[in-house]
């Protein structure tokens, strides 16, 4: 019989090998490594990409940086989008930009998220719900788009 105790320290670098690689493969990735559909934490760094505002209607609801009202549409399903074409021209979607982060502005308590449109642009999802602006809106605080149709609504909190 072979004497097993020269291999010992060879087999525990190999299971610490394996452990640290799996702990690597399955560890969640930082958030601005996210790909298509998976979600991010709301203010983790840079300007915030979606805040809070006090309309004097609606209440809060969700705006983008630029202070537009942001929308969902009902007939979306998580992470997946139901908008395109005409619908595309009059509900933009709000888009992140390459190398932008997900960061919500004080208020927001959702998660950030993005999904990957049909044009293969990202867009910027509330909950899972993909966020749209409306071209009706003419300035900030506008939300001419809540209740349109009774399918899109100014997105809330």
């Amino acid at each position: 019989m072979r004497n097993v105790k020269p291999f010992i320290p060879v087999l525990v670098v190999v299971a610490v090998a394996i452990v640290a690689a799996a702990y690597y493969l399955l560890s969640p990735p930082p958030p601005d490594a996210l790909g298509p559909g998976e979600e991010g934490s709301a203010g983790i760094r840079g300007e915030p990409l979606v805040q809070v505002f006090e309309h004097e209607e609606l209440g809060k609801i969700l705006t983008g940086p630029d202070g537009m009202t942001l929308y969902v549409f009902v007939n979306d399903e998580p992470n997946v989008s139901h908008c395109e074409d005409v619908c595309e021209t009059n509900w933009p979607p709000l888009t992140l930009a390459p190398g932008q982060e997900l960061v919500g502005g004080e208020g927001v308590r959702g998660t950030l998220g993005a999904m990957e449109r049909l044009s293969g642009e990202r867009q910027v999802t509330y909950d899972t719900k993909p966020l749209y602006y409306y071209l009706q809106d003419g300035r900030p605080g506008d939300a001419t788009g809540d209740g349109v149709n009774d399918v899109w609504f100014a997105a809330a909190p």
